[in-house]
């Protein structure tokens, strides 16, 4: 189910499009590269992916590749998604709609499943989270899961947050579907193995 959202206005700081969904994205879509592929050892993996993402940290491209191999995951697997959706969960602009839906948790759970059982993938991903702590944590090199939480999953987090907390019907279905996906997400990060620090 998608609901509109109209208030898209980035938290405090700067979580609109640099969020930790977006690396782990652009991180999926690099080891899906073929060079990174014929690694059979795992430090010459992590090799490959290290220099493939730091050469290509902003890439969208990437980033959509990265999109499109977690929705190919969940499609084999029957969960519905679609991956213009998919889109609006890391990146938007300040100010324009965008649209939630509630299988974000299934989304982020695939790829959290990714990353977490590949020890290139995830020696990686805690580089970067690590390296990006003093951006998002509020106790510098001691995040707390709301840190965390809305490291990984950016202004799509802290808007559905505000937004829930100032809704004018709590207990409509679409409030409690937006609360629920809510508690989920911190419930993938936390089981995930965040908050960590390295």
């Amino acid at each position: 189910m998608n609901y509109s959202v109209y208030d898209s206005t980035a938290y405090a700081k700067g979580l609109e499009s640099r969020n930790g969904l977006f690396s782990a994205l652009i991180i999926i879509g690099v080891s899906r590269n073929d060079e990174v592929l014929d690694c059979i050892s795992v430090e010459a993996r992590y090799n490959k992916l290290k220099k493939r993402y730091y050469d290509n940290e902003k890439s969208f491209g990437l980033c959509n590749r990265g999109i499109k191999y977690i929705c190919a995951l969940l499609r084999d697997s029957g969960i519905p998604i679609r991956k213009r959706k998919c889109l609006n969960y890391v990146f938007t602009r300040g100010g324009k709609r965008f649209y939630t839906d509630i299988s974000i948790t299934s989304f982020a759970k695939a790829l959290m499943q990714t990353i977490n059982t590949d020890e290139a993938l995830l020696k990686l991903l805690y580089e970067v989270l690590s390296s990006e702590c003093k951006y998002y944590s509020n106790d510098i090199g001691n995040p707390r899961l709301g840190d965390c939480v809305q490291h990984i999953f950016g202004f799509q987090y802290e808007c559905l947050s505000r937004i829930v907390r100032n809704r004018a019907f709590p207990n409509s279905r679409k409030s409690t579907a937006l609360r629920e996906c809510l508690g989920k997400m911190d419930t993938i990060v936390s089981v995930a193995g965040y908050p960590k620090c390295i």
